[in-house]
């Protein structure tokens, strides 16, 4: 699997009532969540319950080339390895 989705959430951040979020945190965060709470959960379950708007519109803004690319990095092939992840643990 292609390392550039990691390396972009790791350094990816949403500002939140005055804190730092890395989008890598949060998307562990929300599917260790979902797999706590149904752990038969399967990938297209969690990628329906995490909100990646913010992040999106942070990398891509309104352009449709960058919103293909996130969607395609982050929004797929990082949340499947935390999701992957999780489920090994």
């Amino acid at each position: 699997m292609n390392d550039l989705p990691c390396a972009i959430a790791q350094h990816l951040h949403l500002d939140v009532s005055g804190y730092h979020i890395p989008a890598s945190s949060y998307v562990v965060a929300k599917v260790d969540d979902v797999l706590n709470r149904d752990d038969a959960a399967g990938l297209d379950e969690v990628k329906k319950s995490l909100d990646l708007k913010p992040f999106r519109q942070l990398i891509a803004g309104d352009d449709k080339d960058n919103g293909e690319f996130f969607d395609s990095s982050i929004a797929s092939s990082f949340v499947a390895l935390a999701y992957h992840e999780a489920k090994q643990r």
